[in-house]
């Protein structure tokens, strides 16, 4: 009896786990992988508001995060978010940029990706970021 109830349980745990593998067509994933997303993703839009003024984008590279806000490069490692350096440009007006450096892989794991579209939950605020795989 012992044994059926193991073997049974095991089972159904097995059976959850296929399906809910990543990647899998029409299953929702729980937390995207930061270091999956590599490569240079353009800023879409804000809240369905069109990014306006120069491409701002940041870029993922192994375990090193570079990018422009708009206004300031930023760049360091996605391990060490206190140690991102940013260029300190004064850019009056300009809308924050909706990823948080002081904790990028916090919200990039929070995001959604969708082929080359990553939906990016904004902190503090209600609100998605869209970019673009560039």
């Amino acid at each position: 009896m012992y044994y059926t109830t193991m073997s049974k349980a095991a089972f159904f745990s097995l059976f959850l786990l296929l399906c809910t593998a990543p990647g899998e067509p029409g299953v929702a994933q729980a937390h995207l992988d930061p270091f999956r997303v590599q490569g240079r993703w353009a800023l879409v839009s804000t809240n369905g508001k069109a990014a306006a003024g120069a491409v701002a984008f940041f870029e993922i590279s192994g375990r090193h995060i570079s990018g422009f806000d708009g206004c300031n490069s930023f760049g360091g490692s996605l391990d060490r978010p206190d140690l991102i350096r940013k260029t300190e440009r004064d850019c009056p007006g300009m809308d924050p940029f909706p990823l948080d450096l002081a904790d990028p892989l916090g919200q990039l794991s929070a995001a959604n990706l969708e082929g080359d579209t990553l939906s990016l939950p904004v902190r503090g605020k209600d609100g998605i970021a869209v970019f673009r795989l560039d």
